[in-house]
């Protein structure tokens, strides 16, 4: 999903607050957008340079909080609920949100986990990995990046030659992993309805094309959190999986 920047600074009032320092330190108001929204805020300078913005709402509390990064185009932003409970974070470059992104609801607890991918060109980047939990904290929906590996150069398989598949989840938020499979029976390719578990991103499979031809092999990927003792059924990702492949004698 390419998206453009929903968090704009739109411009910077000449006017300078009375408190600047001879250290090139000062604050000036400046105007801020928020998905379509202008805010009066305040923006904080050091030699020039933007490092936040502030946003504050009628009775002075934290709306918004923008803090941009001198040494690289990455930069922080916060958004609170108008009664200060923290709403959502995440990271820009320039102006596409990427890496991690956490939106909670008013409880605290989290609503929302997206991961975003820069793209090579870095002129956009693309939401691969999304998680939404209901306000109980179950997992409601989800999306899981996966790719398909297999250790054959040639893109046409042959009948009755042994093959590796994996099936390679790209991102995920836990820091170690356990996945499950559930495969699909595929005869043509010598596969049996299993369930298997394996410790890291990646299942295997070998298989065998049994005859000439274009073949199907499906099942289900789930993620799970390999650093708990007891795996939460209602916590666990899980994504269908379908790979196509042609044999020939």
């Amino acid at each position: 999903m390419k998206f453009s920047a929903q968090i704009t600074l739109l411009s910077v009032f000449v006017f300078m607050l009375s408190n600047c320092t001879d250290g090139g330190f000062y604050k000036t108001n400046v105007k801020y957008q928020l998905r379509n929204v202008d805010y009066d805020c305040i923006g904080y300078y050091r030699k020039g340079h933007l490092t936040k913005v502030l946003c504050l709402n009628n009775d002075s509390t934290k709306i918004i909080e923008h803090k941009y990064s001198s040494e690289s185009d990455s930069n922080s932003v916060k958004i609170y609920f108008d009664t200060g409970e923290l709403k959502e974070e995440g990271k820009f470059y320039r102006d596409f949100q990427v890496g991690v992104w956490k939106i909670y609801y008013r409880n605290g607890s989290l609503k929302e986990y997206r991961f975003y991918d820069l793209n090579d060109d870095t002129d956009s980047t693309t939401l691969s990995y999304r998680k939404q939990y209901d306000d109980n904290g179950d997992l409601v929906s989800c999306y899981l990046p996966l790719k398909f590996r297999k250790d054959s150069v040639p893109e046409i398989l042959k009948v009755d030659s042994t093959y590796k598949l994996y099936v390679d989840l790209i991102y995920s938020e836990y820091d170690s992993v356990n996945c499950a499979g559930i495969l699909d029976s595929a005869p043509f390719s010598s596969l049996e309805a299993d369930t298997s578990i394996f410790y890291g991103k990646s299942l295997y499979y070998e298989f065998i094309p049994t005859k000439r031809g274009k073949h199907i092999i499906t099942g289900t990927y789930f993620e799970m959190n390999a650093n708990t003792e007891y795996e939460d059924e209602r916590n666990i990702a899980e994504r269908p999986f379908r790979f196509e492949y042609s044999a020939v004698k």
